[in-house]
This record gives C-alpha cells, structure tokens and sequence, in this order.
C-alpha cells in the first residue's frame, strides 16, 4: 500500500494505523510540498515496513512542486520494488528519485534548476526506526515529554551556530543572517554531497511520537510542537489539525508551506483514536 499526497490545504489524512499527514499552504501561491507513505508486508523472516515520507520543493513556481511530487512517487515505487537490507533500499530509492528528477529535467528544460528536500523515515515492526535525509526538513522524536531533533540539518543554520561558538560572528549577527535557509544538499538530479542515512536501529518506546515535517513547521518553536503533539497524543489525525492549526493562527505575512505526518507508537494490541 502506498500514497501521496499534494495539494493547498489537506488537513489529517488517516494513514496507516498510527499514522496521519496534513498541509498548509501558507501564503505562499502554490503547494511545492508533497508527503507520502508506503507500507510493505515484509519478505522471509522481516515483518512489515513503513516509510514514511515528505519532500519540500524549490525551483520556481511550476519547478518546485513538481520536484517535490516527483521524488516522493519515485522514492515510494524504488522502496516497493527493491529487497536487501534496509539502508540498502533507502539508498537506492534515493538515487532513483535523482534519476527521476534528472530525466524529467532533460525532457522540460524549463524545469532546469528544481530540486526538493527528502525525508524518508523507515519503521520496522512498529518501532524500530531508521532514516534517510537531504536538505533541511526536520524529523523529531517526542519521548516523555522531550522534542528531539534527530536527522541532519543540511541548510547552512549549523555552520552559522557554529561560528558563533568558535567566536566568529555574534548571537546576533548569525539571526540576521540571511543564508540560514540556503541548502548544502538536495535531491535535484546531480551529486548529493549530503546523507544522512541512520542505519542502526532507533527503538521506539510505547508512546513516543515521530514527526516528520517541512520547515514551514518551524514557525512554531520546539516547546510549542511538543505541547500541542502532548496534548493530542491519542489521535494522529487531531495532532496534525491542532500543529497545522497553530501555525496558521500565527498569521505569518510570509508563512512557508508547511507539512506535518506523525507517528505514535501504541504497544500490540492497542489502537489510536483516529
């Protein structure tokens, strides 16, 4: 089973069991995010798979969501057709999304230049998490009560924070700063300088919640995203209206797209609210 998902304001679309995803637009002209997710029954002695996916577009106003629809599609049909270890097939549906975007690049020259962010987070069993990253979009981990940011951040906000440590540039200076959103890796047909690939396994704890968003989400800080996704814990579907919701009650004048799926992990057995 497989789907994906685009479009300006598609707010919790129960997914798998435990699993829902959700979109704003913001006040952007169109949606260049896309989400998705595929569910594979498991081969010989490995029991079943979820990825869970979202990609965040760029390349101007036709590049941008096609980049992003283009590499999820190509990302979940790689997944579903290959076999091998599980780092093996993040990896080889990562190059075949870059292949994708490649070919599409050469049939429309117009779309020179497009590109999009990938997170692909992998669950076996029901906990056992991996991932595979590139670009900026955030993955968190809530446990007891703790937001924990668990893939890469590919943009140059790292690079910024740590001139600041080394005594180069100020608190300040680094805020203002406007290349905090420029990306070192993307998916977008060429080299990818940039994975982050977590092939050791991740064990989840009953209760703990996986989000997987575009950076549009970071309009909300941590302890925001942690409190709404707390509160909501029952319901997947209820946690990306209420995260959704919240940014768009902060009426930002620039609000980037913003894409949420979310993940709470329930012991055999027992079963979410929907």
């Amino acid at each position: 089973m497989s789907q994906t998902y685009q479009g300006p304001d598609r707010v919790a679309v129960q997914g798998p069991p435990g699993c829902a995803g959700g979109q704003l637009q913001g006040q952007r002209h169109e949606q260049q995010d896309s989400y998705g997710w595929v569910v594979d029954p498991g081969f010989r002695r490995i029991g079943e798979q979820r990825v869970l996916l979202v990609a965040d577009g760029m390349g101007g106003h036709a590049g941008g969501a096609t980049a992003s629809r283009t590499v999820i599609e190509a990302f979940v049909e790689g997944f579903r057709n290959t076999r091998g270890a599980i780092s093996e097939r993040l990896e080889d549906s990562l190059w075949r999304a870059n292949r994708t975007v490649a070919n599409a690049v050469r049939e429309s020259p117009s779309l020179r230049g497009m590109g999009a962010t990938l997170v692909a987070a992998h669950i076996a069993g029901g906990r056992f998490l991996r991932w595979l990253s590139v670009g900026d979009s955030p993955m968190w981990r809530l446990s007891n009560g703790k937001l924990m940011r668990l893939n890469r951040d590919h943009s140059m906000t790292p690079l910024l924070r740590q001139l600041v440590e080394l005594g180069y540039m100020t608190p300040g200076e680094a805020a203002m700063d406007r290349r905090h959103h420029r990306l070192r890796s993307v998916v977008m047909g060429a080299d990818i300088p940039l994975i982050d690939l977590q092939d050791d396994a991740v064990e989840l704890e009953p209760g703990d919640i996986l989000i997987v968003a575009s950076d549009g989400i970071e309009t909300l800080g941590e302890n925001e995203i942690a409190a709404i996704a707390t509160a909501n814990a029952t319901s997947p579907a209820a946690m990306v209206t209420a995260l959704l919701g919240a940014v768009r009650a902060k009426r930002m004048p620039r609000q980037d797209n913003a894409t949420v799926v979310v993940y709470v992990h329930r012991p055999s057995g027992t079963r979410a609210n929907r």
